[in-house]
């Protein structure tokens, strides 16, 4: 638990839940999946997910829009579409541009975009790296 409250200095959110968690409390939370990274002591990657229950239109403008988005950039990420990506985490961002979240992930998209050239191998796009959890 203290590995993923660490994680919330980095995306700069009040509450980090594993996977396990979200799904366990998923009738009565709201969350937002917000990344995939490897938690140190952990052998594989795994789903991270911000508690959003305490949120309302004034503690976190245009909610239901910006998670929309978010959630568009990660199905992008996960369908290695990088220039989607950018644009959906774009658009998060320029809906509240106090998302740290969206700032991060549009950078993470970015910088996929660029390296996409040097990507290229023989074998095929390579692994982007995952974010690992001091």
């Amino acid at each position: 638990a203290s590995r993923l409250q660490d994680l919330t200095k980095q995306y700069r959110v009040g509450v980090i839940v594993c996977e396990a968690t979200a799904l366990a409390n998923a009738d009565n939370q709201f969350l937002r999946r917000l990344d995939t990274v490897v938690i140190r002591g952990r052998n594989r990657p795994e789903r991270i997910y911000q508690l959003m229950t305490y949120h309302t239109e004034e503690t976190f403008p245009r909610l239901a829009e910006v998670l929309a988005a978010y959630q568009r950039g990660l199905a992008c990420l996960d369908a290695r579409a990088a220039r989607g990506a950018v644009d959906a985490f774009a658009a998060a961002l320029a809906l509240n541009p106090a998302d740290y979240p969206s700032e991060l992930m549009l950078a993470r998209a970015r910088a996929d975009l660029a390296n996409r050239a040097d990507a290229w191998s023989d074998a095929g796009w390579s692994t982007p790296p995952v974010v690992s959890a001091s």
